[in-house]
């Protein structure tokens, strides 16, 4: 759906077509979905998927210290994780759960470390929200953006190589 910059004259308008945005470009309903056994519905769902919509720029980097893993060695793994799902031939959690177990494999760790990874990196903090799910909701382009620029700003924030 594309959106251009219009002001109307009738605010229901703006707010059914900033709705409309919500669910088909930044799949709230799903996300919200996600929250189910997690969060109490209303204003807790909603804080909860809050950090998905935020950026990269309020990511809790003291989180990453929780993980137990060399700085370098987090660099690494979320690289390959990146390149991993990029290879992809379908965006569905499946496909995404089996590249993350095969990147947790090869770097000889859990699933559950690099799960904490991705979520401090793409979510911007630990979450109880399924990392799976968030990297489905968010699309290809969306996930992996805001995963590599994660990294190259953690990458930057350590100096490492």
């Amino acid at each position: 759906m594309e959106y251009v910059s219009v002001v109307y004259r009738d605010s229901s308008m703006h707010v059914r077509r900033t709705k409309d945005y919500l669910e088909s470009e930044l799949g709230l309903d799903r996300l919200l979905a996600l929250t189910h056994g997690l969060a109490s519905p209303g204003s807790r769902a909603f804080e909860l998927i809050l950090p998905v919509f935020s950026g990269v720029s309020r990511t809790q980097w003291a989180q990453l210290g929780s993980l137990g893993l060399r700085t370098d060695r987090m660099v690494e793994m979320a690289v390959s994780a990146a390149i991993a799902l990029e290879r992809l031939p379908l965006w569905a959690a499946p496909e995404i759960e089996q590249a993350l177990q095969t990147t947790a494999a090869a770097f000889e760790t859990t699933d559950s470390v690099l799960r904490s990874l991705l979520t401090i990196l793409v979510i911007g903090e630990l979450t109880p929200l399924p990392i799976v799910g968030v990297i489905e909701v968010m699309q290809r382009e969306r996930a992996l953006a805001r995963l590599r620029s994660a990294t190259r700003l953690f990458q930057n924030m350590q100096m490492v190589g």
